[in-house]
């Protein structure tokens, strides 16, 4: 039977946006390549901290992810590259989930998610993060997110 084999961490490539992102904002990642990692599973982790003051009641970080078959033509006007980002009032990415934020300038906070379960089990040949920021702050102006992917393979 086949075990997974981990890659170890990977980092994602997320514009300088992403530090001190203004509440309401997003932003989106540079695209993630599979073509040569062959992944099954890549699993996303997201870490995010706020600046100080008042939080909003739910405060969260929604992740979103979109797919693309060659890299160039995306969903919702995203382009592949790090950048800021106008997320559409009915997006076409696929929304995987929220990274819960329950106090404000504190340490980090993170979450995992598996990737291609936002595809239907298959993870698209390239991909990318939309995180957008509704903490009710801005995050943090030096550690405000990060995302790092961990390649899933069979042995």
């Amino acid at each position: 039977m086949a075990k997974p084999l981990y890659s170890g961490p990977n980092t994602i490539t997320l514009p300088a946006a992403a530090n001190g992102l203004a509440n309401g904002a997003a932003v989106q990642s540079a695209a993630v390549n599979n073509t040569s990692d062959l992944a099954l599973e890549d699993l996303l982790r997201v870490t995010v901290k706020t600046a100080a003051g008042t939080l909003a009641a739910n405060a969260v970080v929604n992740v979103y992810v979109a797919g693309s078959l060659d890299g160039t033509t995306w969903p919702d006007g995203l382009t592949g590259s790090a950048g800021t980002f106008t997320l559409p009032a009915a997006p076409n990415s696929t929304f995987l989930g929220t990274v819960n934020v329950n106090t404000a300038a504190a340490a980090t906070v993170s979450r995992k998610f598996p990737v291609s379960l936002a595809f239907g089990g298959t993870l698209p040949p390239y991909w990318v993060v939309i995180l957008s920021n509704a903490t009710g702050l801005a995050l943090d102006s030096s550690a405000g997110a990060v995302a790092v992917y961990e390649v899933v393979q069979t042995q």
